[in-house]
């Protein structure tokens, strides 16, 4: 029977559920395949990097990620590190551009764009690791393309398609540019949606109060 590591809620240090230090903690105490399991709307791309650089030099075994419900943003990253990558019945992948939130002066600002641009080779280079045809990738990822299961096998994303269907995570409308109406149609409860999205601010949030302290140091 295969290990599993499970990647579930936001990805990232501040955010509470998942970081790559608990992903590195959990490879290291492993021998033999593993299943890395997937159901993330994303979070940190820096995390995301880690992640996926820490599963592809995993080496004692077969690597599969399976996507139970959504791999978006950096989870859609960690997932290309699977030898083999499946996505569940009515599974969603979504890749895009990606963003943050500065505070400081024109150069700071500056400083932030061009690090975003060098983010957004890094998350392509994840992307090619799997996909050959990276004018498309960019074109996908600029425009904030949302795949279903199958499309997501179509333009190469995955390999196939693993068992029943399963629960899709809920998504706050406004959180991205496209959300599928789907996924949002899972939020029963509009303070659902209000919670999720006060979470992810206060991750911002808390992460520039960092950056500014370690400024004042």
């Amino acid at each position: 029977m295969a290990n599993e590591l499970i990647i579930e809620g936001v990805i990232g240090g501040f955010w509470g559920d998942v970081s790559s230090a608990d992903v590195r903690r959990q490879l290291k105490d492993m021998s033999g395949d593993v299943d890395i399991i997937i159901n993330s709307i994303g979070g940190d791309v820096f995390d995301g990097l880690a992640m996926f650089n820490q599963i592809r030099r995993y080496d004692a075994g077969q690597k599969r990620v399976i996507v139970d419900g959504i791999a978006a943003s950096a989870a859609s990253m960690v997932a290309m590190a699977g030898d083999t990558v499946l996505m569940g019945t009515g599974a969603q992948l979504m890749v895009h551009r990606p963003w943050t939130m500065t505070v400081g002066n024109d150069e700071e600002h500056d400083a932030a764009a061009a690090a975003l641009r060098t983010a957004r080779g890094s998350i392509l280079d994840t992307y090619s690791s799997r996909i050959d045809d990276r004018d498309q990738l960019e074109a996908w990822v600029d425009e904030e393309t949302w795949f279903g299961a199958e499309e997501a096998v179509a333009a190469g994303f995955a390999d196939g398609i693993e068992g029943a269907g399963m629960a899709a995570a809920i998504v706050p409308a406004d959180l991205y540019r496209h959300t599928p109406a789907a996924l949002v149609a899972g939020i029963r409860q509009a303070g659902e949606a209000d919670a999720l999205k006060q979470r992810i601010w206060q991750a911002v949030a808390a992460g520039h109060l960092a950056e500014i302290e370690r400024r004042r140091a």
